[in-house]
């Protein structure tokens, strides 16, 4: 199977979601390489935000950066698996998101704004997912192993 053309948009596009995408590898390998020194030097409210945080959401936060990473290479490589990748990281965000503003003290301590970026980026990748499912359906991106004609 081949894939239809794809508008000139969509590489420059597919390409700005894989920068984001790394530039969220490089956010949640920095989150996950905190020291037991740094978290001493926190304050203590924030400190606490640490200490009491479980292991599952930052495989959540792993999924996510992931998910959209490779998500953002099918875009460019012209692949459907994309839709998968994208809704697999919408997944990651979302336990990511559960435990930090459901199950944890962070809105009372860091204040109601530090939920700005993470809806900016559930926006943007509910919006990835959307633009794969919309090249699919366009015929703009060609099934897992097949080649163009």
């Amino acid at each position: 199977m081949s894939h239809a053309s794809a508008p000139g948009w969509w590489t420059p596009v597919a390409a700005v979601a894989l920068l984001w995408n790394l530039l969220g590898i490089i956010g949640v390998a920095a989150e996950l390489m905190v020291t037991e020194e740094a978290i001493a030097q926190m304050e203590p409210a924030i400190a606490a935000l640490y200490a009491d945080a479980p292991l599952w959401p930052k495989f959540g936060s792993v999924l996510a950066v992931l998910g959209g990473t490779l998500g953002s290479v099918a875009l460019l490589m012209r692949q459907r698996w994309a839709v998968a990748a994208f809704a697999a990281s919408l997944v990651g965000l979302v336990i990511q998101n559960v435990h930090a503003f459901l199950l944890s003290d962070l809105i009372a301590v860091m204040g109601g704004t530090v939920v700005i970026l993470p809806l900016i980026v559930m926006a943007i990748a509910g919006a990835l997912l959307a633009l794969a499912r919309h090249g699919v359906a366009q015929g703009w991106l060609d099934g897992a192993g097949s080649t163009a004609s």
